[in-house]
């Protein structure tokens, strides 16, 4: 089967081609390209075509480690299928391979937002991929059913401090992130300062800044005294959300701020076409992914990566 590897420049034709599926992570969205390429990557975005049909796309950000003479490309979340030729026999995959592959001085990285089993797995296998690196699990709700069957799959702690409202203390906020700069840089500080303590490493706060400044977010805060004391954002990439970080201190954690933050987004999300919202990761501490699967998330793991 004929293959083409059409080079996507337009920004409205990329969110028209990611608004095609469900699952998009936000490292394919222009706007996490854009991030990337202000700091010097490169970005290369491209629609798969097989025998005259578009059967999927795949956002590759290259760079040179260490300033090496090797290009790694990187399809972060990719490739992403569509609905329609999603049958395709993988010569798209087959001429990526070869156009960004070692033939041409480069490595070449996908790692498939699809989970196991999955047809991915074989599709790549079939293009001469091999798996590099297994998937990680991620906790996912699924926001296509209606917010009555959500809540009643709570659990029952978790439903309980919903119940009870919020604490009287404590003023809710639902905003992009635009709206509110003074509690998203409450946040990011914030953020920041635990990465340091605990030992982990996020994306770093300057891009984080930035791709909840360009795309479509969610911030979610909670204030005492007009004093922000928890917080959640939310990245938004087509039908897909992401919860990028979250904070909170004592009076936030006394006042179960997150069940409620949350609780909110999910409403807000759900209302604007979002139908599904990727928690993140479960390699946390005990008590982050209790609250994560308490919520009715269900756990993912991703196909990996393949060279």
């Amino acid at each position: 089967m004929d293959a083409e590897l059409m080079l996507v420049t337009d920004k409205t034709t990329w969110r028209n081609l990611v608004a095609r599926t469900v699952g998009v992570q936000i490292q394919q969205g222009w706007a996490y390209g854009e991030a990337l390429a202000a700091r010097g990557a490169r970005v290369a975005r491209l629609l798969l075509v097989e025998g005259g049909r578009e059967v999927g796309f795949v956002q590759l950000i290259g760079r040179r480690p260490c300033r090496g003479p090797v290009l790694l490309w990187h399809g972060l979340g990719g490739p992403c299928w569509l609905r329609a030729g999603a049958e395709g026999d993988g010569a798209a995959l087959r001429l990526l391979r070869r156009r960004y592959g070692w033939r041409r001085g480069a490595v070449l990285l996908l790692t498939p937002a699809s989970p196991l089993p999955s047809l991915d797995h074989q599709r790549l296998q079939n293009a001469g991929f091999r798996q590099a690196m297994t998937g990680y699990t991620t906790a996912v709700l699924d926001l296509e059913h209606p917010l009555a069957a959500l809540r009643r799959g709570l659990h029952g702690d978790w439903r309980r401090r919903l119940q009870r409202g919020p604490d009287a203390a404590l003023a809710l906020a639902w905003c992009h992130p635009w709206a509110d700069p003074l509690g998203l840089e409450a946040l990011l500080t914030a953020d920041a300062a635990a990465a340091r303590q605990r030992g982990y490493h996020g994306l770093p706060p300057a891009l984080v800044r930035q791709l909840a400044r360009q795309g479509d977010g969610l911030l979610a805060l909670a204030r005492a005294r007009d004093q922000p004391v928890a917080a959640m954002l939310f990245l938004r990439q087509g039908a897909t959300a992401l919860y990028q970080t979250g904070w909170s201190d004592a009076v936030g954690r006394s006042g179960f701020a997150h069940h409620h933050l949350l609780w909110g987004a999910i409403e807000r999300l759900a209302a604007d076409g979002c139908r599904q919202l990727d928690l993140g990761g479960l390699n946390v501490p005990a008590g982050i992914v209790r609250f994560k699967l308490a919520s009715g998330a269900t756990p993912r793991t991703f196909a990996g990566t393949f060279a």
